[in-house]
């Protein structure tokens, strides 16, 4: 199946290529207990996480002086806004896709 703009091609043999809505995604499961401390810990050591279009439009949430740091970028727009370990918590939970997915590149 070949995806273009939210529709799925198919090729039957009775119709030829054949377009239907895109499939519905389950909800990703949450995060566990361990997985969040362990993102948590990977910021607090320095590690940087990009959460979007790296490059283009992102987040990028890190820890300067012990304090987490939450940085939103729309080219050409850049604001930075520390955050509570509380607010970074929240927001790792929020979206357990995009974080398993960053923190799974290396």
């Amino acid at each position: 199946m070949l995806s273009n703009s939210g529709a799925y091609f198919a090729w039957s043999e009775a119709g030829g290529l054949t377009r239907s809505p895109e499939p519905r995604r389950l909800p990703e499961a949450p995060l566990s207990a361990h997985e969040l401390d362990a993102i948590v810990e990977q910021v607090r050591a320095g590690r940087e996480i990009f959460i979007g279009i790296v490059g283009r439009c992102h987040w990028k949430y890190f820890c300067r002086d012990g304090q987490f740091v939450a940085e939103e970028f729309d080219l050409p727009h850049c604001e930075e806004r520390l955050i509570s370990e509380v607010q970074l918590r929240s927001t790792i939970a929020s979206q357990p896709r995009e974080w398993r997915n960053a923190t799974a590149r290396v």
